[in-house]
């Protein structure tokens, strides 16, 4: 059985439950996955995770008997909200409406959430994971909420075979052109971001696996003299900046996409899709992407793909920020807090609130395998020199060969350029590379365990710019 087929099963179960209480461990157990795997799974096919899909869920059943004309009441407690009060409170926070005004906004469908349905007897359906990389958080805020299932389908079929200018809304495929996404190519409409599907992820898994062993051997042999004391910042030194070095590498060769120029309504925004497939999901969790915010003395930096951590809970203060004012507000938290963590980290402060506050954004200040200040980072400049040198030599002798694997997927035949493609490729290579490092026991942080790892530096630290 697929990966896909026994998350049906967990998805299959939620559904039928939702009027009554959702046991995740039924869940769990329906997908035969353990806890950690099966959240982790969950959220990569189907953007939301466990919680949010049920929460969604039965706020989009509500909608729909509200509108049938059923009344409010019955149903706060039909599915299983505690009070009224708590009902309408995630009612307006999906939907932007009261549950009283419902009726009367003709737009509420298109913030539906439907049912999932990932594979029946008749195969697979076709999901992609939207990735927004940008620095405006607003941007991909608003980058996020029009990317609906609806969207996503839309491009999963142009992804396939390109449609015609007259078989797509005008309005929608403005917005997706303004994204980059789409565009218009001999009234055809094709692609123009990286759009990874099914058929790409097994033409380049051969070619992955080379290339990730190469790209680890080169983090071991120049990495050797780092010291396994301090997990996390051998973690962050040789898994995110060492590796990091292959986008330098690429962008020396014209094969990275300076997306941080782009302007317009989605300035400094780049976004990319993936196919949910039992290939990518066999990849594993992306251990090292990273997450960064900044106050005016200190800066954070997230490692790992779990949604519990500081970062994500700040992200979900910004995403329900209403308008100009609130979002003003939670930015200038933010900041705030995150000097303040800082601070307690390097002993400047000391607050047993605080420390709680922190505790419960998963910033564990006494251990040290999991949050950590960097004091001393310019010890590792030559290091990274180093790793520069070494990516350089061995992407500028690869550079043809994966300019020809990248435009020979769906996207590239669609004259999406190299460029544009390689950042879904070096995100694969990222999660092939770690997963040796780890299986080699050259890194030996906590991150694959509990998901994440957190990092201070000082606002002005060189090595935030290496």
């Amino acid at each position: 059985m697929t990966y896909l087929q026994q998350l049906q099963k967990a998805i299959d179960y939620i559904e039928l439950n939702l009027q009554e209480e959702v046991d995740l461990r039924s869940a769990i157990k329906a997908s035969c996955y353990s806890r950690s795997h099966f959240i982790w799974v969950f959220k990569e096919a189907t953007g939301y995770t466990p919680v949010e899909y049920v929460r969604k869920r039965r706020l989009t059943e509500s909608a729909r008997e509200i509108i049938q004309g059923e009344k409010i009441a019955p149903i706060v407690y039909k599915y299983s909200f505690s009070s009224q009060d708590v009902f309408t409170r995630c009612f307006k926070n999906e939907f932007s409406v009261t549950p009283g005004k419902v009726a009367s906004a003709s737009w509420i469908h298109a913030k539906f959430t439907p049912k999932l349905r990932l594979y029946s007897k008749g195969g697979f359906s076709m999901r992609l994971k939207k990735r927004i990389a940008g620095y405006s958080g607003k941007k991909k805020i608003m980058a996020e909420s029009f990317l609906s299932e609806e969207v996503l389908k839309l491009i999963g079929d142009i992804a396939i075979t390109p449609k015609k200018v007259s078989e797509i809304d005008k309005e929608v495929f403005s917005e997706l052109e303004q994204m980059g996404v789409l565009r218009i190519d001999n009234e055809f409409i094709k692609l123009n971001t990286s759009v990874f599907i099914k058929e790409d992820l097994e033409n380049l898994k051969e070619a992955m696996e080379r290339i990730s062993s190469d790209l680890a051997k080169i983090i071991i042999d120049n990495g050797r003299n780092v010291s396994d004391k301090e997990p996390l910042f051998k973690s962050y030194v040789c898994g995110v900046c060492g590796l990091g070095k292959v986008f330098n590498s690429l962008k020396k060769n014209d094969l990275l996409y300076d997306w941080k120029e782009r302007e317009g309504k989605y300035a400094k925004t780049f976004i990319t899709f993936d196919e949910i497939t039992d290939d990518y999901i066999n990849l594993g969790p992306d251990h090292y992407i990273i997450n960064i915010t900044s106050g005016d003395e200190y800066k954070a930096v997230v490692i790992g793909d779990n949604d519990e951590n500081y970062l994500s809970y700040i992200k979900e203060i910004l995403s329900g920020a209403s308008d100009e004012k609130s979002y003003s507000f939670a930015s200038s938290m933010t900041s705030y807090m995150t000097d303040s963590f800082g601070k307690l980290l390097r002993g400047q402060i000391s607050d047993k609130n605080l420390i709680s506050v922190a505790e419960k954004a998963n910033l564990h200040i006494k251990d040290k395998t999991k949050t950590c200040f960097m004091e001393d980072s310019k010890k590792y400049t030559p290091l990274l020199d180093n790793y520069e040198k070494s990516m350089d030599d061995y992407i500028s002798k690869q550079s043809t060969y994966i300019k020809t694997l990248l435009e020979s997927t769906s996207a590239g035949r669609q004259g999406v350029c190299a460029s544009k493609l390689s950042l879904n490729f070096v995100r694969y290579l990222r999660k092939l590379t770690i997963k040796k490092l780890y299986e080699q026991k050259f890194l030996n942080d906590t991150i694959p365990i509990v998901g994440s790892g957190t990092i201070f530096f000082k606002k002005d630290d060189p090595i935030l710019n290496l």
